[in-house]
């Protein structure tokens, strides 16, 4: 464009003595053209996309993300995983395996065991239960995208058992926290009266800088 604007300053009759505005806006225009902030697209300037803020992606990740979990595909499951997964505390082994195949994993020594792509063929189900996988479809992830954060209703597993899927994501750390809540009723047999026990299975994901997620690790609580 500011060559155009000197090729007709140079046809000017005028061009002995033009305008020192036109001068300073042919110097603007060719700083502008210079700038880092701004790319040719033919026809146009446009801002650079690094300077653009731009949608992370990781709605649209999360929601692939419930879409393999919810319809069983293993396979789409685990493009959302960095096998061997290397859990503090061991902790996805203790959600999936039983109370003696931990003791005889000597889980509870500081020893991380790696959880490999064949423990997850193998745990899957048990990693991700049916109560992780009705409260995720019922999550409602606009929501989420706008007020990052967000839980499904309370869902009825037994006459005792309730749960229900808390969401969240973090912008500072990029974390993405899938927070499955239980609660149980039970009867104090001295007094009879009734208590509730709470325990959650927290499942943290990292979001990449594309937007896309990676299962991080498994927290247990209570």
């Amino acid at each position: 464009m500011q060559w155009a604007l000197i090729i007709l300053v140079e046809k000017s009759s005028a061009m002995k003595k033009f305008s020192p505005v036109l001068f300073c806006m042919i110097l603007l225009l060719t700083a502008v053209q210079a700038s880092p902030l701004f790319k040719s697209t033919g026809q146009c300037k446009i801002v650079d996309d690094r300077y653009i803020l731009q949608d992370t992606g990781w709605v649209t990740s999360l929601n692939a993300f419930r879409k393999a979990v919810v319809s069983g595909n293993k396979a789409a499951v685990k493009k959302y995983f960095e096998f061997p997964v290397k859990n503090f505390g061991n902790e996805i082994w203790k959600l999936v395996l039983t109370e003696k195949e931990i003791e005889a994993k000597h889980l509870y020594g500081g020893t991380i065991i790696p959880f490999s792509e064949t423990d997850f063929d193998q745990y899957c189900t048990k990693l991700f239960p049916d109560a992780f996988n009705k409260s995720m479809q019922l999550i409602n992830t606009s929501v989420l995208k706008r007020k990052n954060e967000t839980a499904s209703p309370l869902l009825k597993q037994s006459e005792k058992v309730t749960y229900k899927m808390y969401v969240s994501y973090d912008d500072e750390t990029k974390t993405i926290t899938l927070n499955l809540g239980y609660k149980t009723k039970g009867c104090n047999p001295a007094d009879k009266a009734i208590e509730v026990g709470e325990n959650n299975v927290l499942y943290y994901f990292s979001v990449k800088e594309n937007g896309s997620i990676i299962f991080k690790e498994v927290r247990l609580a209570g």
